[in-house]
């Protein structure tokens, strides 16, 4: 599991970062607008790994932060999203970044 590795790295290195909810969010922002600027380039394969990874904290967030539900960091999403086919990650990223820029890409994916 690469992100039970990268979390069990960062946390000894950066534990101020993993009890702060307010950097979690910048955290999985990041990796929206990163994944975003993929899809609109075309670089397919990073766009996947942005959008695994800004699910994975988008779920520690509600699990741990906002306690909204049991803890589940949702593994089987982080992999479909991680395999995932292009209209799949468009629609992952329309729905959490408001970015007209997505708009002429879901067009041209909606037939997958």
């Amino acid at each position: 599991n690469p992100h039970g590795v990268a979390t069990a790295a960062s946390r000894e290195k950066y534990p101020e970062v993993w009890t702060s909810d307010g950097k979690m969010t910048v955290i999985k922002s990041l990796f929206l607008a990163v994944g975003t600027n993929c899809i609109v380039s075309g670089d397919i394969d990073l766009a996947r790994q942005c959008a695994s990874c800004a699910n994975y904290f988008k779920s520690f967030i509600e699990d741990i932060f906002q306690q909204s539900r049991p803890l589940s960091l949702e593994v089987d999403k982080n992999i479909e999203l991680f395999m995932a086919d292009e209209h799949t990650l468009v629609r992952y990223f329309q729905k959490h970044i408001p970015c007209p820029c997505l708009d002429g890409k879901y067009k041209e994916v909606k037939r997958v």
